[in-house]
């Protein structure tokens, strides 16, 4: 009998102060309440960590990064999520007659709303939102001081196909990656699609899809919230220091 240290080795996708683990283990297909339920596993360097579902705006920064290095083996179950189904976060849309609200790591109360739309309660889910928005930042997309909220207005929406984006992943340098790499892949530009103006508060799910390298990346504010074709990764948050770019660490 002896006395034993073991170091345990992992290959990481580090962005920021996520984490994921590699092999990259998709959650999905399936529903966005059944990935966001979904149990993404903890650590394999301490145990006592669960391993988090990404935002949409995180889920785009790893769409950006494997679009760029998609030779990587590393990168196959994101490439093929994206086209073979598609790829969402914690994150919904809630469309209004003024514009979109964009919502990460939204609560029990919204969630219920999903296939439902009770106006009622729609309203007064908007209004706790412009709550956040009081002391928010931004001309064109408006954002809550923690970064979890924003709002765009039709007027500033239409015909901005970025501006979209940005609403919807949470910040210009992820859209700009996003996009940049899009164009650099695909035949046809990116894409930004949402329901258009309506007159009814409606609760969707944003997803990312593209069917192929032969088209082009859509970036979908209006995806069914009873979609069985969505995915999702998991990412650990860690306490370190700001990254510009995603990196591979070996």
């Amino acid at each position: 009998m002896k006395f034993n240290e073991e170091t345990i080795k992992v290959n990481t996708i580090e962005d920021s102060d996520i984490i994921y683990y590699t092999p990259l283990q998709r959650i999905g297909p399936a529903t966005w309440g059944a990935i966001h339920n979904a149990s993404y596993g903890v650590s394999p360097k301490d145990k006592s960590v669960s391993l988090k579902q990404q935002t949409f705006g995180q889920a785009g920064r790893l769409i950006a990064f494997a679009l760029k290095n998609r030779n990587n083996q590393a990168m196959a179950p994101v490439i093929e999520a994206v086209h073979k189904y598609v790829l969402t976060g914690d994150t919904l849309a809630l469309w209004v007659p003024e514009g979109l609200y964009a919502i990460d790591r939204s609560d029990g109360d919204i969630v219920e709303q999903l296939g439902v739309d009770n106006q009622s309660e729609l309203k007064g889910i908007r209004g706790r939102l412009d709550q956040r928005l009081s002391g928010a930042r931004g001309e064109k997309v408006i954002t809550s001081e923690d970064g979890f909220v924003r709002f765009i207005n039709y007027d500033n929406l239409a015909g901005n196909h970025k501006l979209g984006i940005t609403t919807l992943v949470g910040n210009e340098e992820t859209a700009n990656a996003l996009t940049t790499e899009a164009d650099k892949v695909y035949k046809l530009r990116y894409g930004f699609y949402g329901v258009g103006k309506q007159d009814a508060l409606t609760l969707r799910v944003p997803v990312f899809g593209s069917f192929g390298f032969a088209y082009r990346l859509a970036v979908v504010g209006s995806g069914s919230a009873v979609d069985d074709a969505g995915c999702s990764f998991g990412g650990m948050q860690v306490a370190k220091p700001l990254a510009e770019n995603l990196e591979v660490a070996r």
